[in-house]
């Protein structure tokens, strides 16, 4: 999807992401916009500061911001979706606000990850963004999509599970899941995930609603860093919109 050089534009942005806003971080890496489960946590001007500052700077210019034009990939995913455009979900608490469309991940070389999950169980974390876009867009059917920006030398490949939302009664730990017959289900030695190896540039998209899947942990001295979201159809209207917590 996107070319060496474009690429090269993306992570020309990184060094100043990393330094001067240090809100965006966490143990793993950061993600930019801020995680949406963390809205929950945040005062009403710290969404403002903190978030939508970030999330209307990224809508009106994201050359400036990550260093590519957001419209060449929202085309894209139109296309394959089969709609005019994409649509931006508003905040219905606060009107004049968007959510992040997409956002740009960072796991740290040697020891980033993001663990076992899939988009359909984040809704226990964000009650704040759940509540807000309830009357936009419809759960039967979320896809995520994400490009492959900065390939770690080692790990860091992404693990599809052969296990849905519904399969799981509850996620007991990053590793353990139990089923609806209370069986306990260990992914790391009872299921061989399906593993997708991306080259810089390549564009993924999969039903990231209902299956669980993670980024492995990264090797080497290479970052991992990719660019993603969720697309899913409107309750009512007929379009596309497209959003993200943060990037696969």
């Amino acid at each position: 999807v996107f070319s060496t050089e474009e690429l090269a534009a993306i992570k020309s942005k990184i060094p100043d992401l990393q330094n001067t806003r240090t809100d965006l971080h966490n143990k793993m890496g950061f993600t930019y916009p801020t995680t949406i489960y963390l809205l929950d946590t945040f005062s009403k001007d710290e969404l403002q500061k903190k978030y939508f500052n970030y999330t209307r700077k990224l809508i009106d210019d994201s050359d400036a911001e990550l260093g590519f034009d957001m419209k060449k990939i929202f085309d894209l995913l139109a296309s394959i979706c089969k709609v005019s455009s994409l649509h931006l979900l508003k905040d219905e608490s606060q009107t004049k606000h968007y959510f992040a469309p997409l956002s740009l991940r960072y796991l740290h070389p040697s020891f980033g990850e993001m663990t076992f999950h899939c988009e359909k169980d984040l809704k226990r974390l964000s009650s704040y963004f759940y509540s807000n876009t309830k009357n936009q867009i419809s759960d039967r059917n979320i896809i995520s999509f994400f490009l492959m920006v900065n390939k770690p030398t080692e790990g860091g490949l992404f693990s599809i599970f052969d296990m849905k939302q519904h399969d799981v009664k509850q996620k007991l730990s990053d590793t353990e899941v139990k089923l609806h017959n209370n069986k306990v289900v260990n992914i790391e030695n009872d299921i061989q995930p399906n593993l997708i190896e991306l080259a810089p540039g390549d564009l993924l998209l999969f039903n990231g609603g209902e299956l669980w899947h993670r980024a492995e942990i990264v090797l080497g001295k290479e970052p991992r860093i990719t660019l993603g979201g969720f697309l899913a159809e409107g309750l009512n209207d007929g379009k596309m919109y497209v959003w993200s917590w943060n990037s696969s």
